[in-house]
């Protein structure tokens, strides 16, 4: 009986929190769906997160035991596998990209034809024979690419 007394009491503990940044912050989280109707939940995952780092503050070392969610990785092996399928999903980015601005710059080019009077061939639009760039568009192209990779000139 004594044994069982001890656990209640040590699964309740009530605890004073006076800083107002701290109830800001909890306020904040409480917004979240998943903390919505639960104040425990809050300060247990608080807890989860930030005693690991208490105690390794105080005594120099730590173990957690990692959630890992969608879009996460630790550290070590699973690392270079999450970059490569970060690039991997980067790459079909830029290529979805280039699809959506080769078709766009057809149907500009073809329609910027037609307003001058003149006919496109219908096996050369396929071909994609109308896909350049308008002009308008290349310098400004070019000045975005050299600002991204740092030349600003």
């Amino acid at each position: 009986m004594c044994e069982k007394q001890d656990e209640r009491i040590r699964a309740r503990r009530y605890i004073r929190i006076v800083d107002e940044k701290q109830w800001e912050l909890i306020d904040e989280i409480s917004q979240e769906e998943k903390y919505r109707s639960s104040f425990n939940l809050i300060i247990n995952d608080a807890l989860f997160y930030g005693l690991p780092m208490l105690h390794e503050k105080l005594f120099g070392k730590v173990t957690i035991e990692e959630q890992t969610s969608v879009g996460q990785s630790t550290q070590g092996e699973g690392d270079s596998e999450f970059y490569m399928q970060v690039v991997r999903l980067l790459k079909e980015i830029v290529l979805n990209e280039a699809i959506c601005k080769s078709i766009l710059s057809s149907l500009f080019n073809a329609q910027n034809y037609v307003y001058q009077g003149r006919t496109i061939a219908q096996q050369q639009f396929e071909e994609g024979a109308y896909s350049n760039t308008p002009d308008y568009l290349e310098s400004f192209e070019l000045k975005g690419l050299k600002e991204l990779r740092g030349n600003k000139k």
